[in-house]
């Protein structure tokens, strides 16, 4: 009986040493005794994901073996798979920091390193929800499986601009009378205020879900992350229609809006917690960009020049 029992034990799946993927498990490992963010990693986890299933259908067996010409064919079978110049722009910034690790553990000839090539970043698309499709989907988040929480979600997401992972992040003591703790990139936090609405929707929430050390939770009770808001948002979107449909088109929405509205830019960058002006400033660009576009349909001397249509 007991040679059947070992006979019949599934034997352990383990990843060949020294393969393209032993050493990505690696370089995340190290990632977390560095102490880096767990967006950080995320971000690398995702990245590279592509990058070792290409390796693997080239034949590339070995960590050692790769070279300058593998890591340009990577670069090239992301663009004719259709991903944007900004898309390929991450996955190579990835791809960079990867064999760079490499090469500072003698992986990898450090001279394959220091001459890869970053593609150019290109201009990334910013969608923006219109007004119309922010009440949409507020709609369809109150016909939900979970509509308190997931209008909860949406409320505080619209109120603060918050990113798709600061969402998962706070807890439920972060939330004062008037205002809420943000938990940012980079392990940095703000308090942002929040409306007499969202503190309402977020009680009725809190109410409905009881006792949690988070604010927002699954149906297992385990804390969302940004991989289930996501997915909160492409289920919305396939109820709605609209396309594309993800969480950062909230955030775009509400600083567009500020802008639009008057908002000082000083104010917006405390609000959604950026380091510099910088996206401060693009935000500008979009609400510029924005009034532009309704100024080409109701601009008064085009309606007259077209004999008063419109």
């Amino acid at each position: 009986m007991a040679l059947a029992a070992v006979a019949t034990r599934p034997t352990r799946q383990t990843t060949p040493r020294g393969s393209v993927q032993w050493a990505v498990n690696n370089f995340l490992l190290d990632a977390r005794a560095r102490n880096l963010t767990p967006e950080t990693i995320d971000f690398y986890g995702r990245k590279l994901r592509p990058l070792t299933a290409y390796m693997e259908e080239q034949g590339v067996e070995h960590v050692e073996s790769l070279t300058r010409t593998d890591l340009t064919g990577y670069l090239v079978s992301l663009q004719d798979a259709g991903k944007s110049g900004s898309n390929v722009y991450t996955h190579a910034s990835a791809a960079r920091a990867f064999i760079g690790w490499l090469a500072e553990n003698d992986m990898l000839d450090a001279t394959i390193a220091r001459r890869f090539k970053m593609p150019r970043k290109g201009k990334p698309e910013r969608a923006v929800f219109t007004r119309q499709e922010l009440t949409s989907l507020l709609e369809a988040a109150g016909k939900t499986a979970q509509p308190e929480r997931d209008v909860a979600i949406l409320s505080v997401m619209l109120d603060c601009g918050l990113r798709g992972g600061e969402v998962g992040r706070t807890r439920d003591d972060d939330v004062d009378l008037n205002r809420i703790l943000i938990h940012g990139k980079g392990r940095k936090e703000r308090w942002v205020p929040i409306s007499p609405t969202t503190r309402k929707a977020v009680q009725k929430w809190i109410k409905r879900r009881g006792e949690s050390e988070w604010l927002f939770i699954t149906v297992r009770n385990e804390p969302m992350d940004r991989q289930t808001v996501y997915k909160l948002f492409r289920r919305l979107g396939e109820v709605t229609g609209i396309d594309p449909c993800y969480p950062h088109m909230m955030r775009r929405a509400v600083a567009t809006s500020w802008i639009r509205e008057g908002g000082d830019t000083f104010t917006l960058q405390s609000l959604l917690g950026h380091s510099s002006q910088t996206m401060s400033r693009i935000y500008v660009q979009m609400a510029d960009e924005t009034v532009q576009e309704k100024h080409a349909k109701l601009s008064l001397v085009e309606k007259i020049r077209r004999g008063g249509r419109g």
